[in-house]
């Protein structure tokens, strides 16, 4: 293996924390602080989930592009700062204000950078391939196809 792939499986397999420096604390129960900080991990099969029920809102041609553009990410900026919360909170009950924090304090390109980050992190092939493969081998998931 060489440097790069190492760094780039250390990257994956580590936790990236993320500061995010106040600029709208209005949301915040304690509004000392001048910045906060999101630490996402590599998420279990759980937390995955959790995200999948999140992304149910996002259209389908998002996922059909190669890369995500600053028009997609305003027009579904919640739904990545929701993401974005539950990865790093790993709950589904995360505190209120994160969404709205995130929301009005992360520039759009920085928050199109941390999920592009976040999805290299999360691995999705592999997952996908997984439940793809399962589903292909599932007698319950064999529907008559017309």
């Amino acid at each position: 293996m060489d440097k790069e792939q190492a760094l780039i499986q250390a990257f994956i397999r580590k936790p990236t924390t993320y500061t995010i420096s106040v600029r709208n604390g209005s949301m915040l129960p304690n509004k000392i602080k001048k910045e906060i900080s999101f630490t996402v991990k590599p998420p279990t099969a759980y937390v995955l989930g959790l995200c999948a029920d999140v992304l149910g809102e996002v259209s389908d041609e998002v996922f059909l592009d190669k890369e995500l553009d600053l028009k997609q990410v305003m027009k579904y900026q919640t739904q990545i700062a929701q993401v974005l919360s539950v990865l790093s909170y790993e709950k589904p009950d995360f505190p209120e204000w994160y969404v709205e924090f995130i929301c009005k304090n992360v520039e759009l390109v920085e928050l199109q950078g941390i999920i592009q980050e976040t999805a290299v992190k999360c691995n999705p092939s592999f997952f996908l391939n997984s439940f793809q493969i399962a589903k292909e081998q599932n007698p319950m998931m064999m529907m008559k196809r017309n």
